[in-house]
């Protein structure tokens, strides 16, 4: 990838796409560098994908900030990206895309579809979280219940399409109608809730990170949670991890460091590894 770029999202697509691809593709969102050209369209910022003998090429729209990509499982040639901007969304597998919010949506930073019905798909943003019941032709906020509202992730249990767990500025919330109302979880202090993740339906296990108040985990598909990583103690925690793998007990998180907690059976690790551009790691 060209040292002008600077990659803030890695993430590996897999689906049904027009090019000839092989079956794990390498896409990566960039943002704005000195090498943006005086335009009004980005030129080094969007979409790249990494193909065999190609390299990074543009691939999609040129929008300034692209925080993150969901696909829908039930049509992987349905795309959605958290932009800056809004939602842009693709329904021939990344050919051609299209803005499906307006100007009231914005700074978005994470999209979950229902993997039972890809028309119910949410996303969080700095100004609130939003639903769409259409499968993206129209959207609506979802706040009630939430004070502050400013949020940087949501996420759906993989046992019930109809529960979905935020993390706001003010803490871990939970909607067990499809975000009609939400309810903090108090067992989780009230703060900023950065990340938060599952792992598989039967392992039942949830991991949340936070700003200033550390790691917290639940083996109970979020009923109930307690303090983890007790080695980051109240870092500000940017990302973590949790097993896909039913019976794996590895967890990671991370935060602007050179270094990566990782947690296996119980027993925390803290590792010291080089330090990467921005020094930030994103095992997500």
């Amino acid at each position: 990838m060209p040292s002008s770029f600077r990659p803030l999202l890695a993430l590996a697509l897999t689906g049904s796409f027009a090019l000839a691809q092989p079956e794990s593709v390498l896409f990566t969102a960039a943002a704005f560098t000195k090498a943006q050209r005086n335009s009004s369209i980005p030129t080094d910022a969007g979409i790249f994908i990494h193909l065999p003998d190609n390299g990074w090429t543009p691939y999609g729209p040129k929008i300034q900030q692209v925080a993150s990509a969901s696909v829908d499982p039930s049509d992987t040639s349905r795309i959605f990206l958290a932009c800056g901007n809004g939602i842009v969304r693709s329904t021939d597998g990344g050919q051609s895309w299209r803005m499906v919010t307006d100007w009231r949506v914005s700074d978005v930073t994470a999209i979950v579809v229902d993997p039972t019905d890809g028309n119910n798909v949410y996303a969080a943003s700095g100004w609130g979280l939003v639903r769409s019941q259409d499968g993206g032709e129209t959207w609506e906020g979802i706040n009630t219940g939430i004070d502050e509202r400013f949020s940087k992730t949501i996420t759906m249990d993989p046992r019930n399409p109809q529960r979905l767990l935020a993390g706001t500025a003010s803490g871990l919330f939970e909607s067990t109608n499809r975000g009609n109302k939400w309810r903090r979880i108090k067992a989780v202090p009230s703060g900023h809730v950065l990340r938060l993740r599952h792992g598989n339906a039967k392992s039942g296990v949830w991991l949340a990170v936070t700003e200033g108040h550390g790691a917290w985990l639940s083996n109970d598909s979020g009923k109930s949670w307690q303090k983890t990583a007790p080695a980051v103690g109240d870092a500000n925690l940017y990302a973590c991890r949790s097993p896909k793998r039913p019976k794996s007990r590895r967890r990671r998180v991370g935060n602007r460091s050179p270094y990566l907690h990782r947690r296996r059976q119980n027993v925390a690790i803290t590792q010291q590894r080089p330090p990467q551009p921005q020094r930030a790691h994103l095992d997500l």
